[in-house]
Formats: structure tokens, sequence, C-alpha cells
């Protein structure tokens, strides 16, 4: 790797640990949340309360129209030229202005209809269209909040993104557990949420007023009819694959299940998508570094920074999703209490579908240069619908939450490799596949050690001590099958060298391993 290239993902690298720095924070504060929420208001109430989060987050994903994908691609490459940064923050603030009109739109339609829709429903509450009434109305701020959020990965500005979520996340910590203890009503938890929403996306606005930058003179018109075709292609991908293919286990969990039910799965569904969203969030550094050098030529320096990318993720994650697994049993009894003991089997099917998933999302980045290989995708979004929802109608009646995650899995790994397949025909990715290889095969390895135990002697003890071990052999292993180079080396020692003080010790410890194990 020349010294161009290790600047660049060495840069990539330092934005990333940003991004996990917040995104561990937050995972942490949601996860405590939902215990606090879950014992709390118990399995019905609580199953209530998940429909409402899917439902808000689904009304936030329609008012998408496809401009967070547009911000994710222009931006990078507009607003470090300053004849165009302009077009960068003019296109964040059209994306807002309309995503919060289209919010509007539909919360009102929700509201005006909802003496028919709710009738469908299986969940029912005394004041459960005052609940729904608030928890849309927070929709507003997350519109603001996620394009804003988006613009600030897309620029590598992550501190400022890390420093506000995680000041919102405590907040909201805080006024849950107050609530708690004042014994206060479902109604007044989803207010806090609101707050908290409001709050993150003031905090959100303030650093992107601080992020502007000198702007110039426009270069020109802006590519609007260019952006207008991505963005359709974008927003009908959206509708697909994160609305239909990927949560609409809850829409059919609503109509057939039990509330408590849709309350196992949602909880499932939320500690799951908070490990996609680390991997995701991890991601925005590389994305905006992918768009940039693909708008300059440089497609093999891409190739390569996915290729990296997708061995670091495989190595942090993998591991960490098997050993949440491996563990799984035991921790929901501790957080959650014995009565969301169905959330354990739940678990791993969800956090599978969901991995698999993101890792292999920066394979795909090429294809969004071009308008007409995006559109193919849209047939890909179109079998995942298709193949999700008929498994949804044939598992959920029958399985409930456990039938919902079958469904989710099975699916999302169908798909995954239809997309993998697509994106190696019409846009191929050089990748390293001998060393990516290497991370896999470990992995599996140590998963299959892991369903062992799980499988014969399912004691606590004997997983500390399994895990203990596992940890201490698998960085050498990793080392020892050739996963890790001279490269990694050099790229580790750019990261400690930017990274916050408190991380040097860890990053310096991680060189020396994997050089100690490559020495030896």
């Amino acid at each position: 790797m020349s010294a161009s290239d290790r600047g660049v993902a060495g840069k990539v690298a330092s934005n990333t640990l940003w991004n996990l720095v917040h995104s561990l924070v937050s995972a942490v504060a949601g996860i405590v949340v939902s215990a606090l929420t879950a014992r709390y208001l118990g399995t019905t109430e609580f199953g209530v309360l998940s429909y409402i989060v899917w439902l808000t987050g689904i009304v936030a994903t329609i008012t998408d129209l496809g401009l967070d994908q547009v911000i994710r691609k222009y931006v990078p490459g507009w607003f470090h030229r300053a004849d165009q940064r302009s077009w960068a923050l003019r296109v964040v603030g059209r994306a807002i202005a309309l995503q919060l009109a289209m919010a509007g739109t539909l919360i009102a339609g929700l509201l005006a209809l909802f003496p028919w829709w709710s009738r469908s429903l299986t969940i029912a509450h005394t004041r459960l269209e005052m609940v729904m009434a608030i928890g849309l109305v927070s929709v507003l701020p997350v519109v603001v909040s996620r394009c804003v959020s988006t613009f600030l990965r897309s620029i590598q500005s992550t501190r400022d993104l890390a420093m506000v979520t995680i000041a919102t996340q405590a907040t909201n910590l805080t006024l849950v557990a107050a609530a708690i203890v004042l014994r206060l009503p479902l109604v007044a938890l989803v207010t806090v949420s609101l707050i908290a929403q409001m709050m993150l996306a003031a905090g959100l606005i303030v650093a992107l007023r601080r992020n502007r930058g000198e702007v110039e003179p426009e270069a020109g018109p802006w590519p609007a009819r260019e952006m207008r075709r991505y963005a359709v292609i974008a927003y009908a991908n959206v509708l697909l694959q994160q609305v239909v293919w990927t949560r609409s286990e809850t829409f059919f969990l609503g109509w057939f299940s039990p509330a408590r039910e849709v309350g196992f799965y949602g909880l499932a569904y939320g500690i799951a998508g908070m490990i996609g969203g680390l991997i995701g969030v991890s991601q925005q550094a590389l994305f905006a570094a992918q768009f940039e050098l693909l708008a300059g030529g440089h497609e093999a320096r891409s190739d390569r920074l996915a290729s990296l990318s997708i061995k670091y993720l495989g190595v942090v994650f993998l591991p960490a999703c098997l050993t949440i697994w491996f563990f799984m049993d035991s921790i929901v009894p501790l957080l959650y209490g014995s009565a969301y003991q169905t959330v354990a089997q739940v678990f791993p099917f969800v956090l599978f579908g969901i991995v698999v998933a993101t890792i292999s999302n920066p394979v795909a980045i090429k294809i969004h240069l071009s308008n007409r290989k995006f559109a193919g995708t849209l047939g890909i979004g179109l079998v995942g619908a298709v193949i999700n929802i008929t498994l949804d109608l044939l598992l959920i009646p029958g399985h409930h939450a456990l039938g919902a995650a079958w469904a989710n899995c099975a699916s999302q790994v169908c798909v995954v490799g239809i997309g993998m397949t697509f994106v190696a025909v019409v846009s191929p990715v050089r990748l390293d596949l001998e060393r990516i290889g290497a991370v896999v095969v470990v992995n599996l390895l140590l998963a299959g050690l892991f369903g062992l135990v799980l499988s014969r002697a399912d004691v606590l003890a004997l997983k500390l001590a399994v895990t203990a071990v596992a940890v201490a052999v698998y960085l050498p292993w990793l080392t020892a099958w050739g996963a890790f180079d001279e490269t990694d080396r050099g790229l580790l020692a750019a990261l400690e060298a930017s990274s916050p003080p408190g991380l040097r010790p860890m990053l310096r410890w991680l060189r020396s391993s994997i050089g100690g194990a490559a020495a030896a």
C-alpha cells in the first residue's frame, strides 16, 4: 500500500474510531434504557411501546425520499472544493425541508385515520391514541437529526457528532430513570423520548453551523436532474428494503400476535440493531472516503479500502456478535427479567441476518456511481420484499416472535447472496479474499466451539473460561493464518498517533500483539 493509500486509510480509521466511541456509548445507554423500561412496564405495555417505536421508525424511513443517499453520495466530493461547498450545504438544507414537509403530511394523515386503522391491531392501551400521537410527532426532530448526521459523517466531522450524541444519550437516560422513579405512565416515557430527540436535533444543527467552512461563489449550476434520478432510485430502494423487506415483521406481529410477542421481537431486533448500527456507523467514514476516491477516478484505491474495511469489521464485530450470542441466555434474565426469556431464542437469528448484510455493504459502493446499475438493485429489493412477506405470513401466525426472527434471517441471507452476485457481475470489486477468508474461517471455528458448548454444557462458569481462552488466542490465531501484514501494523501505528490519549495504550497493545505474533 502506498503512502497516499495509507494516509486515506489512516484518516478513515481515525474517524471510524470516533464513530465507534459514540456508538458504543449510545448502545450502552440504549440497552440500559430498554432494560429499565422493560422491567418497569411489563411485557404487555413494553410490547405497546415497541410497536410505537417501530411505527415511528417506519414513518421516519418513508419520509427519507432518497435524500439521505443523495447527501452520502454527493457531499464528500463537493464539500472539499470551496467552489462546490455551497452545493453541499444547499442539498442538506433542502433535504431537511422536504422531509419535514413529508413527515408532517404523513403524521396528520395517520392521526386523522387512527380510529380506522387501529381496529386491526392486537395491541391495546387505554391512551393508545395519545401515545401514538406523541410518538409520531417525534419523527420531526428525527428527520432533522438524520440529515445533519449524514452530512457530518460525509465530511468526516465525527468528533462534534460524537459529543452531541453522547450528551443527548446521557440526558435521555437521566430523564427515563427519573420517570421510572416517579412511577410515571407510558405517556411520560414517550414524551421523554420526544424531548431527547428535540435536544439531539438542536445540538446537531449547532454542530452543522460550526462546520460550514468558507464558501466561495458556485462553480455553476448543480446537477439537479442527475440528483433527482438518483434520489428516485434510492427512495424506491429504501421503501423496498428498509420498509417492506427488513421491517415488515412487526407489522404482521401487530396483526397476528399478542402485544408481548411484539415486545419480544422488538427487544431482540433493537439489541441486534444496535450492533448492526455500530457496524454501519463505523462504515460512514469509509463510505465518505470511497465516494471521494471514486469521484476522483481512484477506483483501485477505493477497492483496497473496501477490502481492508470488510476484514477489520469482521475481525472486530464477528467475535463480538458471537460472544453476545454465547451469553444471551444469561444476559436477558439478568437485564430484563425471566419474563423476557423468549428474547434469547429470537436474538441469534435476527443478529445473524443484520450482521451479514451490514458487513458486506462496502462492496456495493461502486454501483451508486451509475444510475443504471443502481436501478438494477430495485429488482433485488423486490425479490427481498416478496421473500420476506411470504415467510412472514407462513411463520408468524404459528410461531409469533420466533417465526418473525426466522423470516428476517432467511430473507436477509438470501438477498445478500443475490446482491453480492449482482455486484460481482456488473461492477466487480477487487478484494483481498485470502485475508478476508482467514478472518471468516477463524470466526467459523469460534462459532462451532461456542455452539458445541451451548448444546452440550451450557454452564456460565464454563462459558466464561472458554471466552477467556478465545480472547487470548484470537489475535495470534488470526496472524498465524495470515490475516495481518505490514500494512495492518502501519495502519494501527497511524491510528494510535491520531487517537484520543485514553485509547492509545489499547492500540499499542494491539499493534505489538500482531507484530509479536508475526515475528514468531
